[in-house]
C-alpha cells in the first residue's frame, strides 16, 4: 500500500513541476539558446516604367532555379510559350493533354447521363416552347443543355428541332440582340491571331462566359448549337456526294459565323476553327484531290522529311530541329534580377493579355496553311501552333468524339513541333478509324497509307539519330494506352448507367449525386498530369546571353502515373499594372536573423515533471512510518 501513495505522491508531483515550468518558475534547462535562420521575406515594389519595357524582361509563368553555374552563371528552369495561354478566359496547353485526346485518357458522361438529362428536361423544354411568354434566363439554358444532351447521344435532328424553337423565342422576344462587339472587323478577326486574342480579351471581360458570374450570351449559344447539329446530321450524306447535306454543311457553317461574330473568343476560339474545319471539307468536297494534300485545318500533308519541310518554310537551323518555340524565344527570358530566380503569374487581366501575350507567344512555332485551298476570310497566315490544337481537341472533346481527320491533323502539329512520340500515337488512332476518312475506298486507302508512311518516316528519323525504335514495341504502347482510357471510361459510363438516382428522375443540376468527382475517388484519375516536357533549362551568363543546356526530350508518357510540377522554390509575384504603366510586385529575398529557441515539447517540460516527482515522492516517503523488519518480527 506504501508503495502505491509513493508512486501517487510522485505522479501528482510531476503534474506540479509541469505547472511549475510553464509558470516560469522551473527554468526550461535543455532548450535555452539562439539559433540563426534563413527565410525568404516579402518586400514591396513599385517599378515605375513603359509597358513596352516591362514586356521585354518577364516572360510570365515559372522560372526556377535549378542551380548556380562554375563561373557565376545561373541555370534556371523555365515554362514555355505555349504553356501561356492566349487570354484570360483561356487556358495554356501541356503537351500531356494532347496524349490523353487521343489515348480516351479523359472523363467524359456516357449516354445513360445524357439521356437522363434528355428526360428529365424534356417535359419542361414543351412547356418553355407552348408557354406563350417570354423566357427567362433559366429556360434558355435549359434549351441548351437539352439540345446539347441530344448532340451527345447522335441525335442531331432534335438538337436542331430545339434550337430552331430558341431561336424563334428570342426573335419574337427581341433577346439577347446586341453583339458583345459591335464593330467587330469579322475578316481581320479570322485572319490576323493578335487581333483575334485581343478582341476576345475584350468580350469576355464586357461579357464573361463559362465562370461562375457568367452572363449568359443565349444568342451565340443557340448559333454555336444550331450550326453544330447541321454539321453533324451532314457530314456522312456530304461524303457520299449528297448534294442536299452539302449545302447543310454550308448553312451550319454560316450558323458557327454567325456564333463568332456575336460573342468572338467564347470556348477559347473553338468555333473559328471548327468553321475553319467546316470550310477545309467543303473546298474538298468540291475539289477531292485536296484529300490528299492538306488535312482538315489546312496543313499541308508532307512527304518525306519534316525537317526539310520547315527549313524551306521557317528557315529552321538544321542542327535544332522541330520544337515549339523559336531560337528567338532564348533571347527573351527575363535578365533582370535573376538573383531572385522565380517568376510567377497572380491573376492573368487585360494589360497582360494584351501588352505581354503577344510578346511571348510570338516565339511559339507557327503553323503555315496552304491559303491557295481555302477562302481568303477563314486564311490564318502564320499562326501559334496551339490555337489550331487546342480547337482540334475541344471539337474532339465537346463535339463529335473521335475523328480521324482530327488525328491526323494531331499528328501533323506534333511532327512540326518535334513531339514524334505524339505524333506517331495520333497516325495510329487514325489509323484505328480508317472506315471513316472518306466514303471513296481509293481516298481512304490513301489517307490510311500516308498515316503509315509518316511513322515510318519517324522511325527512320529516330534511327538516323542514333536512337531507333521499334514499331512493334511503339504499337503495343499505344494500344495498352488507348485500353487503358476506354475501359476507365466504360467503367465510369456503367456507374451512371447503375445509379439508382438516374433511374428514379435525377436532377442533372445536381453534381452531388452522379458525377465524375464521386467516381474518381473511389477510382482514381485518368488523365496522365502535367508533363515535364512543358519546359526547358537555360544558362544564363552575367553578360546576359542566354544558351540551352538541352534540347527538350520530346514527351513520352509514364503510364499509369500522375505527374506533378515541382513548386517554385522563391520568387517575385507580379501582381498588377496601374494605369500609369508601373507595376506593384512582391519580390521575395533570403534574410537572415537570430530567433529564440522555444519548442514546445515533452523534452520542454521534463525537467520540472522529474524535478516534482522525485521531490514530493521523496517527501511522501519520508513521512512513511518505519515497517518492522522480519528479523525483529521473528524475536518477538
Amino acid at each position: 500500500m506504501n508503495n502505491v501513495v509513493i508512486i501517487g505522491a510522485m505522479l501528482g508531483g510531476g503534474l506540479i513541476g509541469h505547472l511549475a515550468h510553464d509558470a516560469g518558475i522551473i527554468p526550461d534547462l535543455l532548450t535555452s539558446g539562439e539559433r540563426v535562420i534563413t527565410e525568404s521575406v516579402p518586400h514591396k515594389e513599385i517599378i515605375d516604367e513603359p509597358e513596352e519595357a516591362q514586356v521585354t524582361t518577364a516572360h510570365y509563368g515559372l522560372f526556377q532555379r535549378v542551380e548556380d553555374g562554375p563561373k557565376g552563371e545561373l541555370i534556371i528552369k523555365v515554362p514555355l510559350p505555349h504553356t501561356v495561354p492566349p487570354g484570360t478566359a483561356g487556358s495554356g496547353l501541356r503537351l500531356a493533354m494532347v496524349h490523353d485526346i487521343l489515348h480516351q485518357r479523359y472523363p467524359i458522361h456516357g449516354k445513360a447521363w445524357f439521356k437522363g438529362r434528355v428526360a428529365y428536361n424534356q417535359g419542361k423544354v414543351d412547356r418553355i416552347i407552348k408557354a406563350k411568354k417570354k423566357p427567362d434566363d433559366r429556360d434558355l439554358l435549359r434549351l441548351d443543355n437539352t439540345a446539347v444532351a441530344h448532340l451527345r447521344l447522335h441525335q442531331d435532328a432534335e438538337a436542331e428541332e430545339i434550337m430552331r424553337q430558341k431561336l424563334t423565342l428570342m426573335d419574337t422576344y427581341e433577346i439577347d440582340t446586341k453583339p458583345t462587339i459591335p464593330d467587330l472587323d469579322v475578316e481581320r478577326y479570322l485572319s490576323d491571331w493578335t487581333y483575334r486574342n485581343a478582341m476576345a480579351q475584350i468580350a469576355n471581360e464586357e461579357r464573361p462566359f463559362g465562370g461562375v458570374d457568367d452572363v449568359p450570351s443565349h444568342r451565340y449559344t443557340c448559333y454555336a448549337n444550331l450550326g453544330t447539329a447541321l454539321i453533324h446530321q451532314a457530314l456522312k450524306p456530304a461524303f457520299a456526294g449528297d448534294r442536299s447535306a452539302i449545302a447543310k454543311l454550308a448553312e451550319g457553317r454560316a450558323f458557327i459565323l454567325k456564333a463568332i461574330t456575336h460573342h468572338p473568343g467564347a470556348h477559347g476560339h473553338r468555333e473559328v476553327w471548327q468553321m475553319r474545319a467546316v470550310s477545309g471539307l467543303l473546298a474538298k468536297l468540291d475539289d477531292p484531290s485536296l484529300w490528299l494534300k492538306i488535312d482538315i485545318m489546312g496543313n499541308p500533308l508532307i512527304r518525306g522529311s519534316m525537317i526539310e519541310h520547315l527549313q524551306r518554310v521557317e528557315h529552321l537551323q538544321p542542327f535544332r530541329g522541330p520544337r515549339p518555340y523559336k531560337l528567338s524565344w532564348a533571347q527573351n527570358v527575363p535578365r533582370q534580377e535573376h538573383s531572385d530566380a522565380v517568376y510567377v503569374l497572380s491573376k492573368p487581366h487585360a494589360a497582360w493579355a494584351e501588352h505581354v501575350v503577344p510578346q511571348i507567344r510570338q516565339h511559339m512555332m507557327h503553323l503555315y496553311f496552304e491559303e491557295e485551298y481555302l477562302p481568303a476570310s477563314d486564311t490564318i497566315q502564320g499562326v501559334p501552333f496551339d490555337e489550331p490544337l487546342m480547337g482540334v481537341m475541344g471539337m474532339w472533346l465537346q463535339g463529335g468524339g473521335a475523328n480521324p481527320h482530327f488525328a491526323l491533323c494531331i499528328g501533323q502539329i506534333m511532327e512540326r513541333i518535334g513531339q514524334r512520340n505524339i505524333a506517331w500515337s495520333a497516325y495510329a488512332r487514325a489509323l484505328t478509324m480508317t472506315k471513316r476518312f472518306n466514303g471513296d475506298p481509293e481516298i481512304r486507302q490513301a489517307l490510311a497509307d500516308y498515316c503509315r508512311e509518316r511513322q515510318d518516316q519517324i522511325l527512320a528519323d529516330w534511327a538516323a539519330e542514333g536512337r531507333p525504335k521499334s514499331r512493334d514495341a511503339l504499337q503495343l504502347h499505344f494500344e495498352e494506352e488507348l485500353d487503358f482510357g476506354d475501359s476507365w471510361q466504360r467503367s465510369l459510363w456503367a456507374f451512371e448507367e447503375g445509379s439508382e438516382d438516374l433511374k428514379k428522375g435525377w436532377d442533372p443540376g445536381d453534381d452531388s449525386k452522379i458525377s465524375i468527382a464521386k467516381f474518381i475517388r473511389k477510382h482514381g484519375k485518368v488523365a496522365s498530369g502535367d508533363s515535364s516536357k512543358d519546359s526547358v533549362q537555360l544558362l544564363v551568363n552575367p553578360a546576359g546571353v542566354n544558351y540551352y543546356l538541352n534540347n527538350l526530350d520530346e514527351f513520352e508518357a509514364q503510364k499509369y502515373i500522375q505527374l506533378r510540377s515541382p513548386p517554385p522554390i522563391q520568387g517575385s509575384n507580379i501582381a498588377e499594372y496601374t494605369e500609369s504603366g508601373s507595376r506593384e510586385r512582391i519580390v521575395y529575398r533570403a534574410e537572415t536573423r537570430r530567433v529564440e529557441i522555444q519548442p514546445n515539447t515533452f523534452l520542454a517540460h521534463l525537467p520540472g515533471i522529474v524535478l516534482g516527482a522525485a521531490l514530493l515522492g521523496f517527501l511522501v516517503m519520508l513521512a512513511q512510518p518505519k515497517r518492522p523488519s522480519s528479523k525483529d518480527s521473528s524475536n518477538s
